[in-house]
């Protein structure tokens, strides 16, 4: 193989990864930045004991959907059991929205006002196309995340 023929082999692959990186990097600082918002708030996490999830009030799912890069051959294939159970769990406690701790204030009108501090952001998710391309896909329940990542509850428990 020439030199030539190298380099535009090597310049298709990086195209082609471009988009993948480029989401992933989007969905990276999207965590942090939630991260640095949540840990800055004055309720934090530290204070909120019963924010967790709790193991009972996480399901367990399978895969029903190509939405793993696999890091040898770069093609997108089905999670195994630990890379599942990791976007589960990661799902979960980000998506687990109590609304029994959050402040609320009374109003002089006679109306609430609940205090948000950060919770009910989005989360941004990322999914192969059979094209190599990625589709990216803003949920707010782990409903959402779970239709759109092709995750169906495991009734065999």
């Amino acid at each position: 193989m020439t030199d030539v023929n190298r380099d535009k082999n090597s310049r298709k692959v990086y195209l082609r990864l471009l988009p993948l990186l480029a989401v992933s990097a989007i969905v990276i600082g999207s965590i942090v930045a939630g991260t640095k918002v949540f840990s800055e708030s004055p309720r934090a996490l530290v204070s909120m004991p019963n924010v967790m999830p709790t193991p009972q009030k996480i399901k367990k799912y399978k895969a029903t959907r190509e939405i793993t890069i696999d890091k040898q051959t770069g093609k997108a294939r089905l999670p195994n059991d630990a890379e599942l159970a990791e976007i589960v769990s990661s799902l979960t406690s980000m998506l687990d929205r109590p609304t029994d701790m959050l402040p609320v204030t009374q109003l002089k009108n006679g109306g609430e006002m609940v205090e948000l501090d950060g919770a009910f952001a989005p989360v941004a998710l990322a999914r192969p196309r059979a094209d190599g391309s990625t589709e990216v896909k803003c949920v707010t329940s782990m409903e959402e995340a779970a239709d759109f990542l092709g995750l169906v509850e495991d009734d065999t428990q």
